[in-house]
């Protein structure tokens, strides 16, 4: 499991990276020349937690886990 820091890390120890929001697979990236990290940002969490709710799905702060489903999708199971 990773850490926001290394997010952090990877886009200042690479002056020119790229911060793409990808709408297809709702989710944050950084690139630079050959190498890039993925993470959640708060467009992304966002837009996951909207998506959940959207379902009938209630979220509860305190409780929160994650499932991994089909083509790599994750759930956030509130």
């Amino acid at each position: 499991m990773g850490l926001y820091s290394e997010v952090e890390r990877f886009n200042r120890e690479n002056e020119n990276a790229k911060f793409v929001n990808d709408e297809e697979t709702v989710s944050a990236y950084s690139c630079a020349r050959d190498r890039w990290i993925g993470y959640d940002d708060v467009w992304s969490t966002t837009a996951k937690i909207q998506f959940a709710q959207g379902l009938g799905i209630q979220f509860n702060p305190y409780k929160i886990t994650f499932k991994v489903v089909d083509l790599g999708i994750i759930f956030l199971l509130m």
